[in-house]
């Protein structure tokens, strides 16, 4: 719902309601804080992004990937449902985003850039991937140049799963096409369990921030896995310190 009241989208009555719960409930109003933050951040970082071709490997990589979200939890409270949900889409996307192949693994092996349409796999970026290192070592907010597309990289939010394990909310912005997504830290690697892809919209900064219904995917996804409230500034870079083992 704070997405929607974030775009205009609530009732009149629905908007007074959020209004009223925003005045009475600060950690509340430091969550529409950092959504306001990620859209802000987001046209900004496409206002500056290069306009270049697609590497070839990456665009046969995507030939005939038409998916846009791509969940990969099996274990998820709330579920997307639909077969429309592929695993594969989430690297595919990322990677036409950045220009860049991402490192996906399937049972312990590195895949190609060729992957069966519904292959179930987990996007996993092992260290040595540009992304692996934007995780690691990029505190929210800043953000990371990447790929021959001109992508840029920028965690947005770092928390504690269910499970302990650190995670991190990220974007990826490229020329037309821009990734927010959902990456917890393993032992070894970060594991991509979310993804939603937009795509250009022709708007003044060439991208057109996520639709609400997009922007509720992420949202409604990090409430069902995180546990108590996004990190601030401290922890996160203590966590960091620590290599992102779980708090």
């Amino acid at each position: 719902m704070l997405s929607a009241f974030l775009d205009g989208e609530l009732g009149a009555s629905q908007a007074d309601e959020v209004r009223a719960a925003l005045d009475s409930d600060p950690a509340l109003r430091a969550r529409l804080a950092k959504f306001e933050q990620a859209d802000a951040t987001m046209r900004d970082a496409a206002s500056n992004v290069v306009d270049r071709r697609l590497p070839q490997s990456v665009m046969a990589m995507l030939a005939g990937e038409k998916t846009s979200v791509a969940p990969l939890k099996a274990h998820r409270p709330r579920r997307l449902g639909g077969s429309r949900f592929w695993p594969t889409a989430l690297a595919a996307s990322i990677a036409l985003v950045l220009g860049l192949t991402i490192g996906v693994l399937y049972q312990g092996a590195r895949l190609g850039n060729t992957v069966g349409s519904n292959a179930q796999i987990a996007a996993r970026v092992a260290p040595g991937d540009p992304l692996f290192e934007a995780l690691e070592s990029t505190p929210s907010g800043q953000s990371v140049a990447f790929g021959e597309a001109g992508g840029s990289i920028q965690p947005m939010l770092s928390f504690a799963s269910a499970s302990g394990d650190p995670c991190r909310e990220f974007m990826a912005v490229g020329s037309d096409d821009a990734v927010r997504a959902v990456a917890c830290r393993e032992r070894n690697s970060w594991r991509i369990d979310f993804a939603v892809r937009s795509e250009s919209a022709g708007t003044k900064n060439g991208y057109q921030t996520a639709s609400a219904s997009d922007a509720r995917l992420v949202s409604d996804y990090i409430s069902d896995v995180m546990v108590g409230d996004a990190f601030g500034r401290e922890t996160e870079t203590e966590v960091m310190a620590e290599g992102w083992r779980g708090k």
